[in-house]
């Protein structure tokens, strides 16, 4: 699952914005727990854009075709099904 972590670790800033987008735009309050697995059994896909890096290097695989492949997920999704909610978010969503 992209940006869950175990129960035991600290919530990445990652993972603190996207909370504080859900509290902001639909007043849900954030749960204590980055454990996101409750989101994926009610079938949230979160993605990232860029699925693998060296470790400490933002981006370092950005030229892994990485994009391309997210992009045709949200697309194959977008075209193959009805009622999808898509939440896009971050400098590469923003391209």
């Amino acid at each position: 699952l992209s940006f869950s972590v175990p129960k035991n670790v600290k919530i990445p800033p990652s993972l603190n914005n996207i909370f504080k987008e859900l509290q902001n735009d639909l007043n849900i309050t954030p749960v204590k727990s980055g454990d996101l697995s409750s989101w994926a059994k009610q079938g949230v896909l979160l993605l990232n854009s860029i699925l693998s890096v060296e470790a400490s290097k933002a981006a370092s695989h950005s030229s892994w075709g990485w994009q391309e492949f997210s992009d045709a997920i949200i697309h194959k999704l977008s075209n193959e099904k009805s009622g999808l909610v898509f939440m896009l978010w971050g400098n590469y969503a923003k391209s």
